[in-house]
């Protein structure tokens, strides 16, 4: 099978540096820790999600969305040592964090301004989107600066899962929110 170039991955008729503020929520999923690793393993991420989707109608306060929406998001939180854990949730968007679910977890979001880039195709090819949009920040030296103490939560990025969402097709999109710090 002929391999699709990155070009095609990612969404070439929004500007590059395409900044939207997204509005606090409140969230509830199934998370999975990744050890010395940026982005989550395709196979550990989708058995992650098809899990989570198995269990979705346990979560009874989800928000009411046209269609479906969900989201994916990759963050660092740091344990009692200051130690950097990284983390993958697979979630909803909900109304309050009062639930009891063996095994989901809830966070608080808080308003983000972000970078809005959208990957096309398979999702296996998203690590390469996402490696491509950092070298576009390296280049226009558009770094985060070191924070101390470290906050309780960094989030590295935001999936969001629509409608145009399909696991392997071509025509698969996936809204990135890439948080600027």
């Amino acid at each position: 099978m002929k391999q699709q170039k990155l070009s095609s991955f990612i969404d070439q008729k929004s500007p590059p540096m395409n900044m939207i503020r997204l509005p606090s929520m409140m969230v509830i999923g199934m998370e999975i820790v990744f050890e010395h690793k940026r982005f989550p393993e395709y196979q550990a991420s989708r058995q992650l999600w098809q899990t989570f989707n198995h269990r979705l109608q346990q979560i009874p306060n989800r928000k009411k969305t046209k269609g479906w929406e969900k989201w994916g998001i990759l963050y660092h939180q740091f344990d009692e040592t200051q130690q950097k854990i990284l983390k993958y949730m697979a979630c909803v968007e909900v109304s309050d964090l009062k639930f009891q679910i063996a095994s989901m977890v809830g966070l608080q979001i808080p308003s983000l301004h972000c970078q809005k880039h959208i990957h096309r195709g398979a999702l296996i090819h998203l690590p390469e989107t996402l490696d491509h949009i950092t070298q576009q920040k390296r280049q226009k030296n558009i770094e985060p600066e070191p924070l101390l103490p470290p906050p309780p939560l960094i989030i590295d990025h935001l999936e969001h899962y629509d409608h145009r969402f399909h696991w392997s097709k071509p025509s698969s999109e996936i809204r990135l929110y890439i948080p600027e710090r």
